[in-house]
């Protein structure tokens, strides 16, 4: 049976160890999740980017452009 750890019987008695293929497991959602932060394709990473549109000129401006 494959778990997250296995068992090994030493001479200073049974050691538990993680099982090699979780600390793969991590190491790849840890660059999974890397990679969608630098692709914008996190809530968080997505309220970073910027979009430069054209600013609606406001009325008032307008007004106190005319004026002088």
């Amino acid at each position: 049976e494959e778990g997250y750890t296995y068992k090994n019987n030493t001479e200073s008695g049974l050691m538990i160890k993680a099982h090699p293929s979780a600390a793969m497991k991590a190491d790849a959602w840890k660059r999974i999740r890397a990679m969608l932060s630098e692709f914008g394709m996190t809530p968080a990473s997505r309220a970073k980017v910027t979009m430069n549109t054209p600013a609606e000129e406001d009325p008032f401006e307008a007004f106190l452009k005319k004026r002088k």
